[in-house]
Order: structure tokens, then sequence, then C-alpha cells
């Protein structure tokens, strides 16, 4: 089975369940993930019968919760293998064409506006125009380097976590 299938299905098993639920934005921002999918809008005001911009004031609400209880939020991250067909089509073409944004998005399971964002931010990163970030890696305070050191207790106070 493929990945798109298995994507497929999941997404068919979330709206039977939100169809039964007594809160659908709360259901839909907690039990399935954090990430705003544009393509649901639609999906959402017919099962709520809210507005748009109701719908993302309640998801902002609750996404500002649970950046004030200090919850870690989960950015997006692509899996090797939608990488691995992002990377082999934009080596083909840079400037992907709409027809092949379908054939691809069948293919990885991304939606439209995902393919065309990762697209774009490539373009840039080859012109120069941004530079692809590296992370920092920082020693954790309980490593064994900083509990060997003559100074631990106090290391603390002096770093930043990231």
């Amino acid at each position: 089975i493929s990945y798109f299938v298995l994507f497929i299905e999941a997404e068919n098993e979330m709206w039977e369940y939100l169809k039964t639920s007594t809160d659908v934005l709360h259901d839909y921002y907690h039990k399935f993930g954090v990430q705003w999918i544009h393509d649901n809008k639609n999906r959402l005001m017919n099962l709520t019968g809210n507005s748009i911009t109701h719908i993302e004031n309640v998801l902002r609400l609750y996404r500002n919760e649970d950046r004030a209880t200090g919850q870690i939020i989960k950015a997006f991250s692509y899996t090797p293998e939608q990488r691995d067909g992002l990377l082999e089509a934009f080596n083909l073409n840079p400037s992907i064409s709409p027809v092949e944004i379908g054939e691809l998005s069948d293919k990885t399971g991304l939606t439209r506006s995902q393919i065309t964002s990762w697209f774009s931010k490539q373009r840039k990163i080859q012109n120069g125009t941004v530079v692809k970030k590296k992370r920092r890696v920082r020693p954790a305070y309980f490593s064994i380097e900083n509990i060997l050191s003559d100074k631990f207790p106090e290391k603390k106070k002096k770093m930043k976590f990231i």
C-alpha cells in the first residue's frame, strides 16, 4: 500500500469521526494535529456551520493556549520519501507546472500548497536569496561533558536552551 493510499484512508477516518463529534474544532485540533490544512476549511465550515474567520480564530486560540502552557508545537516535516520525490521533480524542472503539481501530490500525499511552498523555498536557496539554516547543537545540561566539569551546578544559569 502506498503512502498516498494510507493518507487517504486516515483522512477519511478523521472526517467520519468528526461528523459525530460534539465539538468538531476541538477534536480537529487536538486529535488530528496542530497543522492547519487550508484545504479543509470548506469541510470544517460545512460540519460546524461557522465562518472561516470563526474557525481560524478558534484554532488560533487553541494554538495560543498550547504555547502559553509551554506545550511544544511540532512543525511539519517531510518524510524522506516525500523529500526524495520533491528533489527528483525539482532537479527535472525548478518551475513546476500545475499538472506536475497534481501528479506530485498524488505521488507524495502532500497538498498542492505544500508542494508549491517547498519549490519556492528551494528556488530561493538555489539562487542564494535564502540561506538554509543549520541547527546549532549545544551540549545538554545533564550531558557527560557538563556533569564532569568543575563548574557543573553553575552552568545551568549561563546556558540558553533552544
